[in-house]
């Protein structure tokens, strides 16, 4: 139970409760439930106009409730994961394009999202280590089929890692599916698939070096208010764990 009150805005009460069931040491059983409200952040609000992006202080506080409900399975080696989630949104705050030029945030229709996502670890050796996850999300208005803006309807990501004393390989790829950037969508961003590869080398007890290439296939990845995100880069990183 979470008790909130803004200045200048309702009184909010939101709960979640949650159950967990283990048939078996290898085997877990959950499900979820619950209300809340999300009060618009600072930025949301108030954001100075920069011409291409600014804030909206009529926005309206979200409203949702959900439930999800799922298992997990982790025997010797291995940890599999999966879930399906529902949730019923009034209010939901999106950025969207307002005019040609300039993204703000609005408080959009009744919104209904469901999906599944799926998550796996496996160490097949003692050296190799492979996780990766997967979402399948449908999000659209209630009673409508036009999609919410800004919703991928599948994303992956896998990382995969190789470790031979001190040095540690490592490969990250990111898959995201397309989607409407517009409450109307006739405007779309295309799906793509990006990798990072790196290498760390640890060294003198405490102290690490890393060399990592991301986005090695220079393709050209977009943020959640659709500007397009930094293509090939090169990284070097000298640190000390203590």
């Amino acid at each position: 139970l979470n008790l909130e009150k803004a200045a200048e805005r309702n009184f909010r009460a939101s709960w979640r409760a949650g159950l967990i069931a283990k048939p078996a040491a290898w085997f877990e059983l959950k499900a979820n439930v619950g209300k809340s409200y999300r009060y618009p952040n600072f930025g949301e609000l108030y954001f100075p106009d920069q011409g291409y992006l600014r804030g909206n202080p009529d926005l309206r506080d979200e409203e949702s409730v959900a439930w999800d409900a799922g298992f997990v399975i982790h025997p010797k080696y291995v940890s599999l994961e999966a879930s399906y989630f529902q949730n019923r949104i009034d209010n939901m705050i999106v950025f969207v394009p307002i005019s040609a030029t300039t993204i703000q945030p609005v408080n959009t229709f009744k919104a209904f999202t469901q999906g599944v996502e799926v998550q796996a670890t496996i160490d097949p050796i003692k050296y190799l280590s492979i996780r990766g996850n997967y979402t399948w999300l449908d999000a659209h208005y209630a009673g409508s089929t036009r999609r919410l803006p800004g919703r991928p309807r599948h994303t992956a990501n896998f990382h995969v890692e190789g470790r031979i004393k001190p040095v540690t390989l490592f490969t990250d790829i990111y898959v995201t599916g397309g989607y409407p950037v517009n409450t109307q969508n006739t405007v779309y961003i295309s799906g793509n698939t990006s990798v990072d590869v790196g290498s760390t080398l640890n060294f003198a007890k405490h102290f690490f070096a890393t060399v990592e290439a991301k986005d090695v296939g220079n393709v050209q990845r977009y943020d959640r208010l659709s500007f397009p995100l930094p293509r090939r880069s090169y990284w070097a990183t000298v640190g000390a764990k203590i």
